[in-house]
């Protein structure tokens, strides 16, 4: 009933509202320290994921492809200064690991309803410096390029039947394939 007389569709909030927002939720996210925090935060906007029907095969795809960074900051962060294996220090990474998480889950669900032409416009209109936007375009641009050569080199080392395995050859191609 209450739906019906509120619009709660994130789709059709002003750009500019979603974009400040934003920023404000990274702001609150980056300073919360406790692990439990962290994760009913991530619980909260994955909810409102779920209510906005966001594609959460997407989100599980880029997680996917974050996790050997992620695994990289948590193995030294849990074994500092060598001296053994620390909780503290995994506990730390584990924050890092769920901010990092729900950020990316909060952008997806911030830039997915609307065009890239309106949030480009937006943030003009947020008075957000030239020079820093250009940054950021040329930034996703380079991603995207990034992304369509990888999957280029992709298909064109599973076209000549690549086979993975644990030999020379294959940790070469590996190696071209990652960069």
């Amino acid at each position: 009933l209450w739906r019906d007389q509120v619009d709660m569709n994130y789709k059709v909030w002003e750009p500019r509202i979603k974009l400040i927002s934003l920023f404000i939720g990274m702001i609150i996210l980056s300073g919360i320290r406790d692990i439990l925090y962290l994760g009913f935060g991530f619980f909260l906007v994955f909810l409102f994921a779920l209510v906005h029907e966001v594609d959460y095969r997407t989100y599980m795809r880029r997680i996917f492809h974050m996790m050997p960074f992620f695994i990289f900051l948590l193995l030294p962060l849990s074994l500092r200064g060598g001296q053994g294996f620390e909780i503290e220090g995994l506990m730390f990474g584990l924050g890092i690991v769920i901010k990092a998480c729900t950020g990316i889950l909060a952008i997806m669900i911030i830039v997915s309803g609307q065009e890239e032409a309106i949030f480009w416009s937006s943030l003009r209109k947020l008075k957000v410096p030239a020079k820093l936007i250009t940054i950021i375009f040329l930034t996703t641009r380079y991603l995207v390029l990034f992304k369509e050569k990888l999957n280029n080199f992709r298909k064109a080392v599973y076209s000549r039947q690549f086979k993975p395995g644990f030999t020379y050859k294959t940790f070469k191609t590996y190696g071209e394939l990652s960069g």
